[in-house]
């Protein structure tokens, strides 16, 4: 593998860019603690007694529910929430306004390289509760195990104008849409231009010509499995891929990414053994055009290459859900 497949991150940056990923990380901690309080508790009389109520709005809909009559044991719970909600407010809002700066010096800086769309996409899955459900796999996952070690590729290998999405089908996703366009009205979120494309119901398109594929196995009870993240008539489709089954039985790999626009995400993928393992196999398969093939190889060896001088603690035969024979091919390249 020729050395130039990456480089090193300059020092000057590398400071710059840890800051950056340890406020992102600051600041999404805060906004998972300050959704737990979100419930507003106040005391409302009925029949001569204060009950203690939590109410809040889910997409609109208001929720109520009763918590029990003033006692000492309500009280100490309002109290306590009350600190907490507090607390968690006021945090937030340091964290908000420490980030907008941050964004602003990225970009300044030119310390992120991952293409604007993929991180405003990314963002939006994070805050929906899904970056566990629909991972980031493609050529995009190579930006987070390239920060991870604090390199950059070579851009031969990572222009790319789509973003792959796998979604885990495999079991019935708990989580209520909070979209009314399901998963295209999450990422609309991120740019209202998306749209679906009419010959490909699993690709959105936005007006710059950037696409988001959704991406599921093919493997398995694919009869049974939903098509959707959720029914719904005006969300888009997942496409039936052989193999994803593999990725989405190996380990996760999570990073803050920074893109060129400063916006940052975390981008949760699979990794990179996998990565480049599938990859491997994707450039042997002779029904695959030989353009993209050459470029699989490319990549596949990019990050093998990047796994044995940077994580080299890692290894190959960890990766069971890939079978021997590619572990193998790997190992003699």
């Amino acid at each position: 593998m020729k050395k130039t497949a990456f480089q090193e991150v300059p020092e000057d940056k590398l400071k710059q860019i840890i800051d950056a990923q340890q406020l992102y990380a600051s600041y999404r901690s805060a906004f998972e603690e300050a959704k737990k309080y979100q419930a507003r508790l106040t005391w409302e009389k009925s029949g001569g007694t204060d009950y203690l109520i939590s109410a809040r709005h889910d997409r609109g809909v208001r929720q109520r529910k009763s918590l029990g009559p003033r006692s000492d044991k309500t009280e100490e719970i309002h109290r306590i929430h009350t600190e907490r909600s507090e607390a968690s407010r006021q945090r937030l809002s340091s964290l908000t306004a420490k980030l907008d700066k941050q964004l602003k010096i990225n970009r300044a800086l030119r310390l992120g390289d991952v293409p604007p769309p993929v991180t405003k996409v990314l963002a939006q899955i994070e805050a929906a509760g899904l970056a566990r459900k629909i991972i980031t796999i493609g050529t995009n996952a190579m930006y987070a195990y390239a920060t991870a070690a604090s390199v950059t590729f070579a851009d031969a290998i990572m222009a790319t104008q789509d973003l792959d999405l796998l979604w885990d089908s495999r079991s019935t996703l708990k989580i209520v849409s909070p979209d009314p366009k399901g998963l295209l009205g999450i990422i609309q979120r991120a740019d209202a231009s998306f749209g679906k494309m009419e010959d490909r119901p699993f690709t959105l398109m936005n007006n710059d010509g950037y696409q988001v594929d959704l991406i599921k196995r093919n493997e398995g009870y694919q009869n049974s499995e939903p098509g959707q993240v959720w029914a719904n008539a005006e969300d888009f489709w997942a496409v039936k891929v052989h193999n994803m089954d593999w990725l989405l039985s190996a380990p996760k790999f999570e990073q803050v990414v920074i893109s060129s626009s400063g916006d940052m995400a975390t981008m949760t993928t699979v990794d990179p053994r996998a990565f480049g393992l599938f990859k491997l196999w994707l450039s042997e398969q002779s029904d695959r055009e030989a353009g993209k093939r050459r470029r699989d190889y490319l990549q596949a060896t990019a990050v093998l290459t990047l796994v044995e001088a940077w994580m080299p603690h890692l290894s190959l035969d960890d990766i069971k859900p890939i079978p021997e024979w590619i572990r193998a091919r790997a190992r003699d390249l």
